[in-house]
């Protein structure tokens, strides 16, 4: 047994030391991945009537559910404040690339 402690030892440093490089990296991707979005004309979507005008929470929240899931799932966790701003945002720039960017800012600092 005493033979094997380094070893284990070694291994659990390792593997702790992989896991927060991990959590970096992730964090790292999910904002270049987020500065790369294509925004698409989100007059054509449900999220926005006849105008292009913004409807309302309920409709914004089913928008970004059918078509960006991902976000959606963080959009959840985040306070009653922060969802109020991420859809003015959203109301404001109409632009869904910057929106699930600040869904993700928002996330990461809670």
């Amino acid at each position: 047994m005493v033979r094997w402690f380094p070893l284990i030892v070694l291994t659990v440093c390792v593997a702790l030391l992989e896991t927060s490089m991990t959590h970096a990296d992730y964090a790292a991707d999910v904002d270049a991945a987020a500065t790369h979005i294509d925004d698409f004309d989100v007059s054509n979507s449900r999220a926005t009537d006849e105008k292009g005008d913004y409807v309302g929470h309920r409709e914004f929240e089913r928008f970004l559910r059918e078509r960006f899931p991902g976000s959606y799932v963080f959009y959840m966790k985040l306070s009653e404040v922060d969802r109020a701003e991420v859809v003015a945002e959203f109301n404001n720039s109409q632009s869904i690339g910057k929106t699930r960017k600040l869904i993700m800012e928002r996330f990461l600092k809670r």
